[in-house]
């Protein structure tokens, strides 16, 4: 019978998986491996005006601290690049670059400057998280990915990548080492004062693209990136889409489950809808409008309620009580329509090759059988299914051999 770890016991394995890669030295070699390949791609690259470029590695008590702070969580930035350009417009180039060389992990772009109100000034910068392709820097991910599971967080192939200039680097260090760290409240003023120094160096930051606009004319122009454009895309979609929220909550009432967030629950709704193709916001409407009941019943026959709702087939598990996050619709949605159009080198390291198989046939079942009732499927799949979902064995094809 399954028995969920406790905190300690994951805290345990975890400082033993660190210790491991540090005293092997996979961690450093990672590091500069990735470090030195950068500073050569960006040299070669006359669009970007590059300071720096600096790694380091999580320190164990750094390490240890996080993991304590929230036991369930993966800690993805044990290993960290940060890359320093002299101008703001550079980090478009900086990321294209980093794009080409390392595959991005689905829901954790952040660009804290769209944070910001529009009479805000604070921390700026690009971040994300990074792993490095199995066959190795720039990669694609049809020729790097061949199992579609993702490495652990642990692994010294995931790092963190921040891109910012000298000035908002420069105002983020002072901030977080004079500002963050206090363990008393600040007064009005000082928090005013900061305001105003960042809004000083956002104000340089522009003011010397200006400048060197004026002195090389021939620099090249702005250019969006679509990833960029479209990051956040999705979540605002099922939190705002009235038909997104109207299938939660069918969901909610199908299922009985209280609502929640639970952690990273909009990346696997990201990843779910990435590997059924489901990657605009036309595709998203039309699904929607032709087969709501259908993610219904595939929430039905496929949620474990014993384990977490989008981590099915984690190895130790989640003791969290399950809750339906948003967007839960759409997850089950496009898990439901894998066999209508299934990307085959998307990673997605929370539901195996083999499960998502096994949600494949059993979407193409249940949507070619409407009339069927979703728990007679739910009690023959889960007589039938793969304990661990990594393998799928045609013997299993229970869709064509079993029901129909």
């Amino acid at each position: 019978m399954w028995t969920p770890l406790s905190d300690e016991e994951r805290l345990s394995r975890a400082l033993e998986e660190y210790d491991r890669h540090r005293k092997e030295g996979h961690y450093e070699t990672a590091l500069q491996t990735l470090k030195s390949d950068l500073e050569a791609r960006i040299g070669k690259d006359p669009r970007i005006h590059l300071h720096d470029v600096q790694a380091r590695v999580k320190s164990r008590g750094s390490f240890e601290a996080k993991v304590r702070k929230d036991p369930s969580r993966d800690v993805e930035d044990v290993l960290g690049v940060r890359v320093i350009t002299y101008f703001r417009d550079d980090a478009k180039w900086v990321e294209q670059l980093i794009r080409d060389m390392l595959m991005i992990r689905e829901g954790t772009y952040s660009n804290k400057a769209d944070k910001l109100d529009d009479r805000e000034f604070g921390y700026r910068s690009i971040q994300f998280v990074a792993e490095v392709p199995p066959l190795g820097y720039g990669t694609t991910r049809q020729d790097g990915v061949s199992n579609g599971i993702l490495p652990k967080a642990l692994s010294p192939n995931v790092v963190e990548i921040q891109i910012r200039t000298v000035l908002e680097h420069a105002w983020a260090e002072v901030e977080h080492d004079v500002y963050a760290r206090r363990d008393t409240p600040t007064s009005r003023s000082i928090r005013r004062r900061f305001a105003l120094t960042a809004a000083l160096i956002e104000n340089a930051d522009e003011q010397l693209e200006t400048l060197r606009d004026a002195l090389d004319p021939d620099h090249p122009g702005e250019t969006v990136l679509e990833t960029q454009t479209n990051d956040g895309f999705l979540q605002r979609f099922y939190e705002n889409e009235r038909s997104s929220i109207e299938l939660d909550e069918k969901i909610v009432t199908a299922l009985d489950l209280p609502k929640g967030r639970p952690p990273k629950y909009d990346r696997e709704v990201s990843r779910a809808v990435d590997v059924a193709g489901l990657d605009s916001t036309e595709a998203l409407r039309s699904a929607l409008g032709r087969s709501p009941a259908h993610a219904v019943r595939m929430a039905i026959v496929c949620v474990d309620v014993d384990h977490s709702l989008i981590l099915p087939d984690a190895i130790d598990g989640v003791d969290d009580v399950p809750v339906a996050f948003p967007g839960i619709g759409l997850y089950w949605l496009a898990l439901g329509l894998l066999h209508e159009h299934q990307k085959p080198h998307v990673s997605f390291n929370s539901v195996s090759p083999g499960r998502l198989h096994e949600y494949r046939e059993v979407g193409r079942y249940l949507l070619h059988n409407p009339a069927v009732s979703a728990l007679t499927v739910r009690a023959q799949y889960w007589a039938l299914r793969h304990e661990s979902g990594e393998v799928f064995s045609p013997n299993n094809e229970f869709v064509i051999r079993q029901l129909d």
